[in-house]
């Protein structure tokens, strides 16, 4: 069987390869996100190693030591900006840069190579050639502009006309057009990443001689090209041209091409990514302290699979950043909250006609007959009707033995873990205290008119805090309860860096207990989250996590699926599941309730350390 992933027996009949190109930010959500849109359009696909020199890995070697080897099977490394894949054809590729946010472009792969001479020699064998000579020999030629761009290097304006005339054999036809071609063929060349270079190779202003800079010039060397030591490999190819409508509003006016000179996203139209500054938090009309900022928003409502006739519930909603992601892709979105001052705003809130918080920014997008609606409420009290979720004829009900089917596709989340706003939720802090039926307030609308004291306009319920452990447990279950079968939970969990846990793992996903996470200066360690119920009564699987390193700490978005009682049949990690539960056991008080205050893996007792603890770890 060919080295691919998924195995496949031959890749190439699939579809033709082509060079995907990803967003050099967030790396580690580059494959779930590409894998979960590839699931939605429904596109087959094959990854096959992308030829590398070994430079690449000695840098990575040499600047973490503790790097661990690759695991069993083949994964793509998409580390790199550059990866190989083999699709159906361009239409899929044109479908894929419409949905996945982490895809810059694709290019039809023509060619690739260690240096130059490689790559021309390669080029222009027969099966390279036959890839572009359509475009010489055909009758009426396409206009065509020529790219060359590189990623972690700078390429001066001599050197990238002197690549391009080193392709004349090609002996295109068509016309040479700088704005708005009908072809554009490009030459991309990767270097190691910047914070991989070798130290006894930069200079003192950080830079490596030889890498077209401002102080090369000065100094008067000469780019070193592809005889550059730091050359990963060079990738020549065809662009996959998008032209159109936007996706985030069918009333809108057709956007203009994009003006940017990046090779990768001029005159595009459509892409997912251009999504990104659509939704910038920055000319949002409204936002509040913890908005999720687009681009982890859109990763987010892509990997709960939201699209045209799907229902996706938030129930964290806040000021609307996962609905306004959500409808943009053309789901129905529906939040709630358990604080409503967020989703409404703070102006005019007592005209209904009003048009404020997540409405007015609703407006902004042209999304606004997206999203249904927003409610108030603790997610642990939830209004849902379970009657709701029964089938309603007899019959089907014995048939499902009563069983839940679901009403909304996907949950998107962002629970308050206690960084910059802590979790609530309804009651008194002490149980004791708290009350099992409403108070009467005799002077409650003035003298002798009493009312129920929830009826004012003022008030506010009694809240005490959410931990952790409790917060994802019922949201496990609660998204059990409304998902329908096979329906995405896709939340953040926060993550603590303890620099002196050894182990390592990788980040592409999985069901696990206890995983670990690498990174540069640390690593991290997490419980990942498992449904707690047994085997073949049907739980939430995990499929995927990510981590988003913020230094000291960082947050897992994870990514998981219901599994119905038919098909949950996997066993795995249920004891040490029962294992963790008994350690929790220890943290009850006498009433036997949760006390995060005894637990030392809480995160916020792990964030907020002591003083004496901080003085001691530095």
């Amino acid at each position: 069987m060919a080295l691919s992933f998924p195995p496949v027996e031959d890749p190439a009949s699939i579809g033709p390869l082509y060079i995907l190109h990803f967003a050099t930010s967030n790396h580690t959500f580059r494959l779930p996100d590409f894998l979960a849109a590839a699931e939605y359009l429904r596109i087959p696909f094959a990854f096959v190693p992308t030829p590398a020199k070994t430079v690449l890995e000695e840098c990575r070697k040499a600047h973490d030591a503790t790097e661990e080897a690759s695991p069993s099977g083949f994964r793509p490394d998409l580390r790199r900006p550059f990866a190989f894949a083999h699709l159906p054809n361009d239409d899929a590729a044109v479908s894929l840069l419409r949905r996945c946010v982490s895809l810059r472009s694709v290019w039809a792969h023509w060619s690739h190579g260690s240096d130059y001479d490689e790559l021309h020699s390669r080029n222009q064998q027969e099966g390279s050639r036959a890839l572009w000579t359509p475009y010489v020999e055909a009758a009426d030629c396409p206009s065509w502009k020529a790219h060359v761009f590189s990623y972690s290097y700078t390429i001066s304006d001599k050197r990238k006309i002197d690549i391009i005339q080193s392709f004349s054999y090609m002996d295109l036809k068509g016309r040479i057009q700088l704005k708005k071609p009908d072809m554009r063929w490009g030459v991309m060349e990767e270097f190691v990443a910047q914070e991989l270079w070798p130290n006894h190779l930069r200079d003192e202003q950080n830079n490596f001689p030889g890498a077209g800079k401002d102080t090369d010039k000065a100094e008067g060397r000469e780019e070193l090209g592809d005889k550059d030591p730091r050359l990963v490999q060079i990738f020549l190819g065809r662009r996959i041209d998008v032209k159109a409508a936007p996706l985030h509003s069918d009333k809108a006016t057709a956007a203009a091409p994009r003006k940017s000179t990046d090779p990768s996203q001029e005159d595009q139209t459509g892409l997912a990514r251009n999504l990104i500054e659509t939704l910038n938090l920055k000319k949002r009309v409204y936002i509040g302290n913890t908005s999720m900022e687009s681009e982890m928003s859109l990763i987010m409502a892509s990997m709960a699979l939201a699209g045209p006739g799907k229902l996706i519930y938030d129930p964290f909603a806040g000021t609307g950043s996962m609905l306004y992601a959500s409808a943009v892709f053309g789901a129905m979105a529906f939040g709630s909250d358990i604080d409503g001052r967020p989703m409404r705003g703070k102006e005019n809130i007592s005209d209904s006609n009003s048009q404020t918080g997540i409405v007015k920014s609703a407006k902004q997008y042209g999304v606004r007959d997206h999203i249904l609606d927003t409610v108030v409420f603790d997610i642990t009290q939830s209004p849902w009707r379970k009657d709701l979720l029964f089938p309603v004829d007899d019959e089907q009900r014995q048939q499902t033995s009563r069983r839940p089917t679901g009403v909304v596709d996907g949950i998107v989340a962002d629970p308050p873990y206690g960084v910059r706003a802590g979790a609530k939720r309804l009651g008194k802090r002490d149980p004791e205290k708290q009350r099992t039926e409403a108070y009467w307030m005799p002077d409650g609308l003035g003298p002798g008119q009493g009312c129920w004291s929830h009826e004012r306009s003022d008030y506010i319920s009694p809240t005490r805090p959410y931990h952790l452990e409790d917060l994802v447990n019922d949201l496990l279950d609660c998204a059990y309860s409304l998902l329908c079968d096979g329906g995405r939970l896709v939340f953040w969990l926060p993550a603590i860096h303890d620099s002196e846990d050894e182990e390592t793992n990788d980040d592409d996903g999985g069901e696990a207990g206890k995983q670990t996470q690498s990174s540069a200066a640390a690593s991290v360690s997490i419980d990942l989250p498992q449904h707690r119920r047994k085997a073949g009564q049907g739980r939430m699987r995990m499929i995927h996590y990510s981590l988003q390193d913020f230094g000291r700490w960082g947050r897992w978005l994870i990514t998981m699926e219901k599994v119905s009682p038919e098909n949950d049949v996997d066993d795995d990690g249920l004891r040490e599941l029962e294992q963790r539960m008994g350690e929790l056991g220890k943290n009850k008080d006498e009433r036997g309730i949760y006390r995060a205050d005894r637990d030392p893996l809480e995160f916020r007792n792990r964030y907020y350390l002591p003083r004496g603890s901080k003085a001691a770890a530095s």
